[in-house]
């Protein structure tokens, strides 16, 4: 029989009797079947050949082969003679190893400088995978939202999507509640902030972020745009008479 959940969902207490496990000890077992595979998201599959249920307790924070790290804890509760399946979310360490589909094997490397924002992924599970993987990145590298786009694979010229301002406006969020006293690149990125100002559905949290205060309504035009004083000044009654005048084509 297999079975499968996703790793953000807890057990109940009565799930966890038996023997308690790493990945790292379980691929180690002989009667265990351990096996690790995915990009973003790791499938994590344990066939339990034993007579008795064993429970697979890994940590937020494992890194793998391939430099990815997983966001969240898993809790896996194996019963004798069937399989389970865990999806756990995961994020790349380095712009330079980018994710790749593959199987994975746990190693022994941790990355400390991640624990307040594995700590925050804990107490929030709704943090959209985009915005996950661009916080790893600002702690680990201190990537810029242009070098973050080429990460993404984006091509040179293109515009950034909604998506991706929005989920670069959250992880500034994000940044400044878990390291209020640190500077990162993003914070300070000019092309991020006049994008992100500019856009109708980052705009607000966007000028909350940078100290903005936004108006309740437009400003009004300049009164010299409105009121008519002397020919030729840039006011509706002028601009409409240029627009009348004859052109030298005859047009």
């Amino acid at each position: 029989m297999r079975l499968v959940f996703l790793a953000l969902l807890a057990l109940t207490p009565s799930a966890w009797a038996g023997e308690s496990l790493t990945l790292a000890a379980a691929l180690a077992r002989p009667d265990l079947r351990c096996k690790i595979t995915g990009a973003d998201t790791l499938s994590v599959s344990v066939e339990n050949r034993s007579g008795s249920s064993v429970a697979v307790a890994q940590p937020a924070g494992l890194i793998c082969e391939g430099r990815v790290i997983t966001l969240r804890a898993a809790q896996m509760a194996v019963p004798a003679h069937q399989t389970v399946e865990a999806l756990i979310p995961c994020a790349a360490l380095s712009t330079r190893t980018p994710l790749a589909s593959g199987d994975r094997r746990p190693t022994t490397d941790t990355e400390p400088r991640l624990a307040g924002l594995l700590d925050y992924f804990s107490r929030n599970n709704d943090v959209p995978r985009l915005t996950a993987q661009l916080l790893v990145l600002c702690v680990t590298e201190d990537i810029t939202f242009a070098s973050w786009r080429r990460f993404l694979g984006a091509q040179p010229g293109t515009e950034p999507t909604p998506q991706e301002i929005g989920a670069a406006i959250d992880a500034l969020g994000v940044l400044r509640e878990i390291h209020p006293q640190s500077t990162f690149a993003l914070a300070s990125d000019a092309e991020l902030k006049l994008r992100a100002l500019r856009n109708p559905l980052a705009r607000a949290k966007a000028a909350q972020l940078y100290g903005f205060a936004l108006p309740d309504a437009p400003l009004p035009p300049a009164l010299g745009t409105l009121l008519h004083r002397k020919p030729g000044d840039n006011c509706p009654i002028c601009r409409q008479r240029a627009l009348m005048q004859p052109r030298e084509d005859g047009l």
